[in-house]
């Protein structure tokens, strides 16, 4: 189950290189949510019909992958639809403990998310966005100026012109 490595898979999906803002993180913990707890509803029901947990799973994992694809959300659709799996597994495994392993994802998902969103604004800041954008500028400057200088060559009145 997911509950121990929760906040492991999140960090591994979002990768080192995503800043995390606390308005992306909170927007991701409140979409994240819903789909736990209705993933706790439904794999109750479907508790109760096991031939069609199966068929349920391929339909949930075709169409979150799609719109994963779709809306182009990433890594936050790919926590979103493992998570979300992951209640549907712990029917099968541990069907007494389900609704406490979820609870524990989604405790871990708000931790992590927290916890990452705190280290990429303040703890640890990646200063090399900051260096790239003015590398970046600092470029585009002496391209101008280039381009200013050749157009100058170019359009100037030569001694050999008509």
């Amino acid at each position: 189950m997911l509950t121990q490595s929760s906040a492991h898979l999140v960090w591994l999906s979002i990768g080192g290189a995503a800043m995390l803002s606390f308005r992306s993180a909170i927007s991701n913990i409140v979409v994240i949510a819903p789909f736990l707890a209705l993933s706790v509803a439904i794999a109750s029901m479907l508790s109760e019909t096991p031939w069609l947990m199966l068929p349920f799973l391929g339909l949930f994992t075709g169409i979150a992958t799609y719109e994963t694809a779709t809306l182009k959300l990433g890594q936050f659709g790919l926590v979103s639809q493992v998570v979300t799996l992951d209640s549907f597994y712990a029917v099968m495994f541990a069907p007494d403990e389900f609704g406490w392993g979820v609870a524990a994802t989604f405790g871990g998902a708000v931790i992590a998310y927290l916890l990452i969103a705190i280290f990429d604004q303040w703890v640890w800041p990646d200063p090399a966005e900051a260096q790239l954008l003015r590398a970046l500028a600092n470029a585009a400057e002496k391209n101008r100026k280039r381009l200013i200088d050749a157009t100058r060559y170019f359009l100037a009145e030569a001694p050999g012109r008509a």
